[in-house]
């Protein structure tokens, strides 16, 4: 049974406290709630969505027209821009369980002012990004990972739609474990190590990558493999776990980084703001496609800066990278500078060296 021997609960366990809430169609288009203003109710019933998109302004000034399009039409959830609306919902809206996801505004600060206790008539998600920054939760948060490019709607597809309060912990713990540098460059790099060095790509007992066929013993993992919890804890999961770990460990109030999962064809990896510019960071392609791998297995031996902080050129080149969800300004055409890169990186293995040596977390073969 896989466990963590900290805080002494199995994973299942840790799945059991998850509360469910609905799985969302990523290619649903969300109308804002202005969009039915001086409509008829067969216009608002043959709307082809159920998601709605609500900003504080239009939604104090129509709140009886969203009980209205609630009493008249299936609506499966409400983005709020403004947490103020959510708490307008919980506080005006009773007949109906409305699931309410809050919109990123893809800002590092304090979200202590969010309270989860306060919500009993409807489930609130909140972004991932936020979940490290002083939010209260008790026990668990129910999550969304990415946003629609198209219409700011939130979702989660596969892997966590909820976080444990001990995970997160857990995250927290990892953190303060590592001597923090100054600068954003080091912070990413030593994150990006860390995960490199700890981390073996697995999707279920066979995983297919590069041409090969890689298979686990299923009596050695969990299946969930698309969870945060397998890479804090057992050192594995997917490019989803791996993407959602690195953006709790680098969003947070120590480390600062604005970072965000990205999810496109199949893929999820990471867009990060370093000076003053967006790149991306894919670090699961820097584990699978690691010229320096243990044999048998998908798990690095030594560090590859391959896909760190590279460019919209770049990108644009390879497979399974083109993004559905929303980006907040221009990413940069260039990759980042290698030179610079590789200075960095030595920095950073005389302050915090990582012996990758042949630790693998779980043992495997090629078939």
């Amino acid at each position: 049974m896989l466990y963590n021997k900290k805080y002494n609960y199995t994973l299942s366990e840790v799945i059991k406290l998850r509360k469910p809430i609905n799985r969302i169609n990523k290619n649903n288009n969300a109308y804002r709630l202005i969009d039915f203003i001086g409509k008829d109710d067969n216009y608002i019933c043959n709307s082809n969505n159920d998601n709605i998109l609500v900003n504080y302004e239009s939604l104090i000034n129509n709140i009886d027209l969203l009980k209205h399009i609630l009493e008249i039409k299936n609506v499966s959830q409400i983005n709020c821009t403004d947490y103020r609306c959510a708490i307008i919902i919980e506080k005006e809206i009773k007949n109906n369980c409305i699931p309410i996801f809050l919109v990123d505004d893809y800002k590092n600060k304090n979200r202590s002012y969010i309270n989860l206790d306060f919500f009993k008539t409807h489930h609130i998600s909140i972004p991932l990004s936020y979940v490290m920054w002083n939010v209260d939760i008790k026990e668990s948060v129910n999550i969304a990972k990415f946003c629609n490019k198209n219409n700011r709607n939130m979702y989660n597809l596969n892997g966590d739609n909820s976080l444990s309060k001990d995970t997160l912990l857990k995250v927290k713990e990892i953190i303060q474990s590592m001597k923090i540098p100054k600068n954003d460059i080091q912070k990413c790099l030593l994150i990006s190590n860390y995960i490199q060095s700890k981390v073996q790509y697995i999707d279920g007992t066979e995983t297919n990558a590069n041409g090969k066929i890689y298979v686990v013993d299923k009596q050695l993992i969990n299946q969930e493999c698309d969870y945060i919890d397998q890479v804090i804890f057992n050192h594995y999961g997917t490019c989803m776990s791996i993407a959602n770990t690195t953006t709790l460990l680098l969003n947070n109030p120590w480390m600062n980084i604005n970072i965000r999962s990205i999810y496109g064809s199949i893929h999820v990896w990471n867009i990060v703001e370093i000076d003053d510019e967006l790149y991306y960071i894919d670090n699961t392609w820097n584990i699978t496609k690691n010229p320096n791998q243990l044999p048998n297995s998908l798990k690095a031996s030594k560090f590859s800066d391959q896909y760190f902080l590279y460019g919209k050129e770049t990108n644009n080149q390879l497979d399974y990278h083109q993004s559905d969800c929303y980006i907040p300004g221009i990413v940069s055409d260039e990759d980042y500078d290698k030179n610079r890169i590789k200075k960095e990186l030595k920095k950073i293995k005389r302050k915090s060296p990582l012996n990758y040596g042949d630790y693998l977390p779980v043992d495997s073969r090629i078939k």
